[in-house]
This record gives C-alpha cells, sequence and structure tokens, in this order.
C-alpha cells in the first residue's frame, strides 16, 4: 500500500467510525462539511430529508478520529482545514 492509498483507507475507517458513532444516513454523511462539525458539543450540524435542518450527537471517540484525521491531512499535505474544495454548491 502507498503513502496515497494509505491515507484513503484512515480516512474511510475515520468516516465509518464517525457514521456509526452518530446514526446519521449515508446521504448525510456524504453532505457534510467541515463546518458541520462542532468538537466542543461533540455533534454535527445535518441536513435531514425535505431539507431540515438537524444537530446530531457523536460518539465522543468517533468526533476524536475525525479530528484526528483532520490534523493528520493537514500535517501531511501541508493544507487548511477550510473545506471549499468540499463545496458542491
Amino acid at each position: 500500500m502507498n503513502r496515497i492509498e494509505g491515507c484513503e483507507f484512515i480516512k474511510r475507517i475515520y468516516l465509518l467510525s464517525l457514521f456509526l458513532g452518530s446514526g446519521i444516513r449515508v446521504y448525510e454523511l456524504s453532505n457534510l462539511r467541515l463546518r458541520d462539525l462542532d468538537f466542543e458539543e461533540k455533534q454535527i450540524h445535518v441536513l435531514r430529508k425535505g431539507g431540515k435542518k438537524d444537530v446530531a450527537a457523536v460518539f465522543p471517540p468517533s468526533m476524536q478520529d475525525i479530528k484526528d484525521y483532520i490534523d493528520l491531512r493537514t500535517e501531511r499535505y501541508r493544507g487548511s482545514n477550510d473545506d471549499t474544495y468540499h463545496e458542491k454548491d
């Protein structure tokens, strides 16, 4: 496994952790942006079916996994934690 594949694997594991630790739907997970994550309150802001906004509690270790991944990504790629590249608008 090369370095890129390794990072992609880690990302998928951490996203799975968030998915299982929050109970959100796959569609809701796929539409998350960094600004939707509230690390202090251990919750995420999601857009539910019908366009309703909601807050989902996240199992604390799952939230820590995502924080660790963001830190790893920033360090490894010298990027920012800005999610402008993920905008779908």
